[in-house]
């Protein structure tokens, strides 16, 4: 990976790409904080809507993660009263979902959604902790209110634009698993047992890795597509993803500036790559 290390709007700054996945977001949200003296994490990208009340171009930010990709796939014949696994979050039924007969069995049975086992740096070595919904800072997201108020741009030119205006909206629940969801009954059923407005790939992982490390962490994801439909020419996002990117930019730098309101002194010109270096005093932020 490469780590760009620089200066946004005065604040010190590192800027990684994580790559997609749960695995990828939690080993380079590690070696961010392995290898750099960080004030927080403030992990960005784009989603998929779960609450189909908001709308592509959306920026939201949500106060808990959850990992949904982690299970127990039980066997078929076998019913809610065995095994040794965790029953207290839920299931996913298969059998509710069978075409066009949904009284029928189906022999993939259910899937029984799981705790994350989460060691902490002040906890007994070796002694997990259960937890399936992770909290984001509270500092981040009290101060990302301030962020609701901001204008974005909803139209590439004159002729090209989103359906709807795009707004910065903090939410309850997003959720991340190792599946790109597009499947609009998967979608629903998140939305309805989780009540989830976002979804993604990897932000739970971050999330994790960050409440294991004790660093405050807030993820900002820009909504994209809506699964099972198709897109619309006023809602593509291939056709909205700079725009998208666009507006990230904006909403990243007004938090760091909220974040960090004392501006570091201005940085020397021109600055000198800094290759090896690899602890900082400033403020650091993925």
């Amino acid at each position: 990976r490469r780590f760009h290390l620089g200066w946004l709007s005065q604040r010190r700054v590192v800027i990684v790409v994580s790559g997609t996945g749960i695995l990828n977001a939690g080993v380079c949200t590690q070696l961010l904080i392995t290898l750099f003296t960080l004030d927080g994490i403030i992990h960005y990208g784009r989603a998929g809507i779960g609450n189909p009340k908001y709308n592509i171009g959306d920026i939201v930010i949500a106060g808990q993660w959850a990992h949904a990709g982690l299970w127990h796939w039980q066997r078929y014949g076998s019913g809610e009263e065995t095994g040794w696994y965790t029953k207290d979050i839920g299931y996913l039924e298969f059998d509710n979902y069978n075409v066009p007969i949904k009284t029928c069995q189906n022999s993939l049975n259910r899937v029984w959604f799981q705790y994350e086992e989460l060691f902490k740096v002040s906890g007994t070595p070796e002694v997990a902790e259960s937890v399936f919904w992770v909290n984001v800072s509270k500092s981040y997201y009290a101060a990302a209110k301030e962020l609701e108020d901001i204008t974005l741009e909803g139209c590439l030119n004159r002729t090209t634009c989103l359906s709807k205006p795009p707004k910065v909206v903090r939410v309850k629940r997003g959720c991340s698993s190792n599946t790109y969801i597009d499947n609009l009954s998967y979608q629903k059923f998140l939305y309805r047992k989780f009540n989830v407005t976002v979804i993604d790939e990897d932000s739970a992982a971050a999330a994790l890795v960050c409440e294991s490390n004790a660093m405050p962490y807030l993820s900002i994801r820009s909504l994209s597509d809506l699964p099972g439909e198709a897109s619309s020419a006023s809602n593509d996002p291939v056709i909205f993803s700079r725009l998208e990117t666009v507006n990230e930019v904006v909403v990243i730098t007004e938090l760091i500036t909220v974040l960090a309101p004392e501006a570091l002194p201005p940085a020397p010109q021109p600055v000198e790559p800094l290759v090896e270096e690899t602890e900082f005093a400033g403020h650091d932020f993925w």
